[in-house]
């Protein structure tokens, strides 16, 4: 592999870093909001959307596309804060749905801590791959 496709690649991994990064940040905002709110009247709780714009960059990556065209699909994924569907809104008591978006922050706690200790780990060995393990 050339030294150019690998830097394409590096910069391309370090974009989609960052972009999750970010992702796991707003959506513990957007729970905590939910948790904060849960028991206003005619509070309706709030969602990310990200998962699903990621679509068109995960069937690019799984088809070998080149990195300038991954990194193009990466920048027009944008994390947004919506309304949760109208299938998920407050239709059982708020203790319910309060033990619900706990479990969503825990989840995305241990999600985000899981996506730092993988980074972490392929700087380690970037760092390795870099000086030569010297």
């Amino acid at each position: 592999m050339a030294l150019d496709a690998v830097a394409g690649v590096s910069g391309v991994t370090r974009q989609l870093e960052v972009m999750a990064l970010h992702a796991f940040e707003m959506r513990h905002r957007v729970i905590a909001n939910n948790i904060a709110n849960i028991d206003s009247n005619g509070f309706q709780p709030l969602q990310l959307n990200f998962e699903e714009q990621l679509g068109p960059l995960r069937q690019a990556v799984q088809a070998g596309e080149p990195p300038e065209r991954i990194a193009e699909l990466a920048a027009q994924v944008r994390p947004s804060v919506e309304m949760a569907p109208t299938d998920t809104l407050l239709s059982a008591q708020s203790g319910e749905n309060l033990d619900d978006q706990m479990a969503a922050l825990t989840q995305n706690t241990l999600d985000y801590e899981a996506m730092l200790t993988v980074l972490s780990r392929l700087d380690g060995l970037s760092m390795i791959a870099a000086t030569g393990g010297t």
